[in-house]
């Protein structure tokens, strides 16, 4: 790890860590908690109980509350832990793809804690989990597209088997994007790309298969995962999708209300326009369209509109290293400082959910 690195990581860890000992939200972060500790009491997700989501960070979070101990501070050390993966691998990435300068990485940290863990209304949320695996996606996608290697290719199918395990919406999207990358990406014949997604999709096949046939063949049934496979379907049925209106403009303040949520929209039809051009370049566009795929696939079809914040701190890096050598980079970069800013204040000196009594002060029985 270059030392440019290891202080902005360093300086993430201070100022993410100021933030661990703020007051528990019962209904997110607390609901998190009480699917691991029924985990630790011996009781088998989709068997003993339902859940909406694939079983991963559950095991993970309640693997940790086992070793180190059942706190509340445990999960969001281990939040915290992962946001500096995060953090490290998007400086990486932005390494690789041309943002190798310290005022540039400096531009990257910004971009990601401004839209940190602290912004939305818990620290221990299975967002964080899913950013850091689809930057492990981006990651070994840079990687194996360079050299081409069968190894990094059943790589990047192990992390797409692991986003699956996560968060099964996310992990399809994601799976289905990547397929596309990969065959675009592959070098030779039409027979030689096929092989690239045979390989690809062998760990995919392996990971899923062994936590679907526990969970819904061994320990319950084929019905509750039809359950989990519907339920953002039936999610929708009951709250209709919804999403910030264009209204906020008459306000004062409302611009930096919807810009979060209407410059990806904006960004998206840049991206596709780019597909068509001969000259794209793949490791950027794929980093691009991950971190969409992730932005717009948490707000749909749940309305999820805090939630996107983990990978709109993505989002932003990845189209500043997209218009990094266009003509509309100096622009584009004072709209991300614009950005930034608003996610420091919305931070910092908003109420949310952030500012609830520590802790150590709540009466919790």
């Amino acid at each position: 790890m270059s030392r440019q690195n290891l202080f902005l990581i360093l300086l993430g860890f201070i100022y993410y860590f100021f933030f661990i000992n703020k007051g528990i939200v019962l209904y997110d972060e607390g609901y998190y908690f009480h699917i691991a500790d029924r985990i630790l009491q011996g009781e088998i997700p989709y068997k003993d109980f339902f859940l909406q989501f694939s079983p991963g960070y559950f095991y993970l979070l309640a693997f940790s509350l086992k070793i180190f101990g059942e706190q509340i501070v445990v999960g969001r050390l281990l939040t915290l832990f992962i946001c500096l993966c995060i953090l490290f691998l998007t400086l990486k990435i932005s390494e690789k793809l041309g943002f190798s300068r310290l005022h540039q990485k400096f531009l990257v940290f910004a971009a990601v804690v401004s839209f940190g863990f602290p912004l939305i209304n818990n620290p221990s949320t299975l967002a964080w989990i899913i950013v850091f695996a689809s930057l492990l996606l981006v990651y070994s996608y840079i990687i194996w597209f360079k050299n081409q290697n069968t190894k990094h290719l059943l790589l990047l199918g192990l992390f797409l088997g692991l986003c699956l395990a996560i968060k099964q919406n996310l992990g399809l999207y994601f799976f289905v994007a990547t397929n596309i990358f990969v065959f675009l990406s592959s070098k030779g014949k039409f027979s030689s790309k096929t092989r690239s997604l045979l390989i690809v999709n062998l760990p995919v096949l392996f990971i899923s298969s062994l936590w679907i046939s526990y969970f819904f063949l061994i320990q319950s049934d084929i019905n509750r995962f039809f359950e989990l496979v519907t339920f953002n379907s039936r999610y929708l049925s009951i709250y209709p999708f919804s999403y910030p209106s264009l209204t906020f403009l008459l306000a004062p303040d409302g611009i930096f209300k919807l810009l979060p949520y209407y410059l990806p929209i904006v960004f998206s039809f840049i991206l596709i326009k780019e597909f068509l051009n001969k000259k794209k370049n793949m490791n950027i566009l794929y980093f691009s369209t991950i971190s969409l795929i992730g932005f717009f696939g948490t707000l749909f079809p749940t309305s999820d509109l805090l939630h996107v914040y983990p990978f709109f701190g993505m989002f932003l890096v990845s189209s500043l290293l997209f218009f990094y050598k266009n003509k509309i980079f100096r622009y584009w970069r004072i709209l991300v400082l614009i950005l930034i800013a608003t996610g420091f204040y919305l931070t910092l000196f908003r109420e949310y959910y952030r500012y609830q009594p520590q802790y150590r002060y709540q009466k919790i029985k």
